[in-house]
């Protein structure tokens, strides 16, 4: 199932912003890896908002990649099954896993809106940040996951695909 790049420009616009994030967030982690490698080895100093920020930007680029990879075809997909299917077929499982890809992604969302309206406010423990700020990237990444998602299924339906 190859990935499209035509399309609505807007998404194509957040895709290109989040990937330039995500090498930004490279950048960083590895320097704050390194800092920290230096700070433990050579000062014997260790500090926990250090820690939580490098699995922050972890996590970050990991959902804001995985959307951009989605829409490039990129993403690992396990179809050695599918492959050997009646194309016909294989059209159908393609559909049918664009479907469960927004689903999955709306289902996300809309658990993660659930938590947040518990958990919202409650602070890290070494940065103090609000949950609903350090988990952002994970809703974007899932929102531009839907409608990217959802834009593949109008092409798939109209033959771009």
């Amino acid at each position: 199932m190859k990935g499209t790049k035509s399309g609505c420009s807007a998404l194509e616009t957040a895709a290109t912003a989040l990937e330039a994030v995500s090498i930004g967030g490279i950048a960083v982690l590895a320097g704050l890896v390194f800092l920290q490698i230096l700070l433990r080895n050579l000062f014997s100093l260790a500090f926990a908002w250090m820690d939580e920020l490098t699995r922050y930007l972890q996590v970050s680029m990991v959902f804001f990649m995985v959307p951009i990879l989605a829409r490039r075809g990129q993403h690992l997909v396990v179809d050695s099954v599918v492959n050997i299917l009646p194309r016909k077929l294989r059209r159908i499982f393609n559909f049918l896993s664009l479907v469960l890809t927004a689903v999955f992604a709306a289902s996300f969302l809309v658990s993660g809106y659930g938590l947040m309206l518990k958990a919202g406010t409650v602070k890290t423990p070494a940065m103090g940040i609000p949950n609903i700020i350090f988990f952002m990237p994970a809703f974007i990444g899932m929102a531009l996951l839907f409608l990217i998602s959802a834009e593949r299924l109008v092409n798939y339906r109209g033959g771009k695909e």
